[in-house]
């Protein structure tokens, strides 16, 4: 059956497996992009924080964020939390006024200096969002946030190779932060060349340097897995395939078993379609030698063997 057919039909099996893939690839490859909890039964203050955030309580997140930072003066995440408060409510000029007077207060304080520098970027006052991340960084050289935000104020004023280099610096600094692996790939997007975060994953794997490679390459696999569903699409089953083949290449060098069985699942789902039943099967058995309870895929074994 070809993607066309089945696209118009959405009763059709392969359609509705290949959504379930979909499914499986969001969850195994993007829950970095949340605050992790790390295990913890209860949430904490910051998780709520982040739940007010995402659900666009803004003011009840910035209450919550307000009370971390009186708490933790040190933590750059509150204070971010904070201004991403502001922006939601639209009172970026009640956080200038807000931040200014803890200064005055806290003038050594380089988590305040760096808020200033991110509320100044969601301004578009890019001369001033320099200046204060700048003075976050001098007060605080590993300040990662504040590298990352200044290499965002770099990208906006044409300053590429500026800017990716200190992106890379925060990187290198803190390589279990995912924002900075998905900022330095817009830089590179933005400006025309996106296979060079191909090289720099290519790069971190010469070098044995593995929370560096596993940033890159999650980042590169949120990338291959798009192309190949964007293929699969447009009916070009093949290419698909390449590109999952590609994917399934990046998960297993980086170890991320989660992302190589939902890919390994993928596979097999393309490979039945496109009417190779040996590699369908061998991709379904590869599935279950990982995860022996993966029912979805003992399923497509029993039914391949029908066919």
């Amino acid at each position: 059956m070809s993607f066309r057919h089945f696209a118009a039909n959405s009763t059709s099996k392969y359609f509705v497996l290949f959504l379930a893939c979909i499914l499986a690839h969001s969850l195994s490859a993007n829950v970095y992009a949340q605050i992790p909890n790390h295990g913890r039964l209860t949430p904490t203050l910051f998780d709520k924080g982040n739940y007010h955030l995402a659900n666009k309580q803004f003011q009840q997140a910035l209450s919550v964020f307000i009370k971390i930072t009186d708490e933790e003066p040190a933590n750059n995440y509150a204070f971010r939390g904070m201004v991403r408060s502001w922006e939601g409510l639209n009172q970026l000029k009640e956080g200038v006024a807000y931040l200014n007077k803890y200064l005055l207060a806290n003038p050594n304080s380089d988590p305040a200096f760096y808020a200033l520098g991110y509320l100044f970027y969601f301004k578009k006052h890019l001369d001033k969002s320099e200046q204060y991340l700048n003075k976050a960084i001098e007060l605080n050289p590993q300040n990662t946030l504040a590298l990352n935000n200044l290499g965002a104020v770099y990208a906006e004023q044409n300053k590429i190779s500026e800017a990716e280099k200190i992106i890379k610096k925060a990187i290198s600094l803190k390589p279990t932060e995912m924002i900075f692996f998905t900022n330095l790939f817009k830089v590179y997007s933005d400006n025309g060349f996106p296979e060079k975060l191909e090289t720099d994953y290519k790069e971190s794997i010469k070098n044995k340097s593995h929370a560096v490679s596993y940033g890159y390459g999650m980042t590169l696999a949120r990338h291959k897995r798009q192309e190949g569903f964007k293929l699969y699409s447009k009916g070009k089953l093949n290419d698909s395939i390449d590109s999952f083949l590609e994917l399934l290449t990046i998960y297993t060098e980086i170890k991320r078993v989660s992302g190589v069985v939902a890919t390994q699942f993928s596979l097999g789902i393309l490979y039945e379609e496109q009417g190779d039943m040996v590699k369908a099967k061998e991709s379904f058995l590869n599935v279950l030698e990982i995860n022996p309870d993966h029912l979805q895929a003992r399923e497509r074994i029993k039914a391949l063997k029908t066919k």
